[in-house]
């Protein structure tokens, strides 16, 4: 027959002691937490960044990390602080309201582990200072649409916020584009619209400061564009490559974040094909390569209008034009001038214009005198004084190295 626990617990002696510590132990193992069991590891919050207006309200919300990968809502479980209270209150919920103009932080705190939320950033806006409209310029066919976004800057703030639901959108003309009140703008008929937005509490507009958005309406495309269409970078240097359309009438619209990049070396320049850093090129060993862009959409690529980036290796030699035939000398009469420029060839196939890069001196200033840009004349720009005969050398790099390079020319004065 099965005693009752607390007959057994009422048992003396060296059984008692024995059974209380059975079931001490039996209940540390069943409170205990499991080994396995997940733990907070960061918390997110959300929104970012946000601007409102005094007496607007905001949601936050948090979602915690955990040690196993998975996630959770934390709104309930933590503590919400503002950093400036007077600019921005937050409750129990998460929920921010704004009292003054200013910038203050948002943050989360777990109670339990003491972690905390990187901040978000809350403007409570004031007047704002200036209001841009992105993208800058847009290509659509008729009957096409566009969504655009408005942010705004605010003094005392260095940020940029969206504000695309609290503008007012206006269009410069309504026949050819349409605008509604969430800056999406549909295009009517053939031509360009200029669409601007405008904080109607302040007055202030992205037409005032060069911030609206040109939309070309039922042009042709006629070509894909790159931009640079020629740079130089130093090996493990980058370069921000953008993408245009080119239609047969009005601005070219940027289109970087939609088309897909590629570069014809690899090996010598790289380049991210798409998202957020899409066309981002970093130059990696000497030589040239060339950043083509492939516009999904109209099946345009820049074939005939890429991007050419050059990579620099060691300075293989340097050379002075106008160059005379062999043994023959540059001539021109007391008072004149002679433009003379340098170009350096490099490992890897590269040849750069270099006036401004190497030393120039003549072997008589006498006779003829060569600037190296510091007298407000151009580098390699070349003064006849009077008869006779000067060598103009020049040397790279400008200074003087055991490894450096030179080039020269005759110049006879008649």
């Amino acid at each position: 027959m099965v005693r009752p626990a607390f007959e057994l617990l009422s048992t003396t002696g060296p059984m008692r002691t024995f059974l209380v510590f059975v079931l001490l132990a039996l209940s540390a193992v069943l409170l205990a937490p499991s080994a396995d069991a997940a733990t907070l590891v960061s918390i997110a919050l959300s929104p970012s960044r946000r601007a409102i207006a005094v007496g607007d309200r905001v949601t936050y919300h948090a979602v915690g990390q955990l040690s196993d990968g998975t996630t959770l809502d934390v709104v309930a479980m933590v503590t919400w602080n503002s950093s400036d209270t007077a600019v921005a209150s937050i409750d129990s919920s998460g929920h921010a309201r704004g009292l003054a103009a200013g910038a203050t932080t948002i943050q989360a705190t777990d109670p339990a582990s003491g972690i905390i939320s990187a901040g978000a950033e809350l403007v409570v806006a004031g007047i704002p200072t200036k209001i841009k409209v992105t993208p800058k310029s847009a290509l659509l066919p008729l009957g096409g649409t566009a969504s655009l976004k408005a942010s705004a800057t605010f003094a005392g703030v260095t940020a940029s916020f969206n504000v695309t639901s609290r503008v007012q959108w206006n269009s410069s003309d309504p026949m050819i584009a349409s605008v509604d009140e969430h800056g999406v703008v549909t295009c009517l008929d053939k031509g360009t619209a200029e669409i601007s937005a405008e904080d109607t509490a302040s007055g202030v507009s992205s037409a005032s400061s060069g911030g609206s958005a040109t939309v070309n309406c039922g042009a042709k495309i006629v070509a894909l564009k790159v931009t640079p269409t020629r740079d130089v970078l130093a090996t493990g240097a980058t370069c921000q490559m953008r993408a245009f359309l080119v239609p047969d009438s009005g601005p070219l619209a940027q289109v970087t974040d939609r088309v897909t990049w590629s570069s014809n070396s690899e090996r010598t320049a790289s380049v991210i094909a798409a998202g957020p850093k899409g066309g981002l090129a970093t130059a990696l060993r000497p030589g040239r390569a060339t950043i083509i862009a492939t516009d999904p959409v109209t099946r345009l690529h820049s074939s005939r209008n890429m991007g050419m980036l050059q990579v620099p290796g060691s300075a293989v030699w340097v050379k002075v034009y106008p160059k005379p035939l062999s043994g023959g000398t540059l001539t021109g009469s007391p008072g004149s001038t002679l433009t003379l420029t340098a170009r350096v060839a490099f490992a890897g196939g590269v040849r750069l214009g270099a006036s401004a890069d190497v030393n120039w001196s003549s072997s008589n200033p006498d006779v003829v005198t060569v600037s190296n840009g510091d007298d407000g004349s151009a580098p390699g720009q070349a003064q006849l004084v009077r008869r006779g005969s000067a060598v103009v050398t020049i040397t790279y790099p400008k200074t003087s190295s055991r490894s450096a390079l030179s080039d020269s020319v005759m110049i006879t004065v008649h």
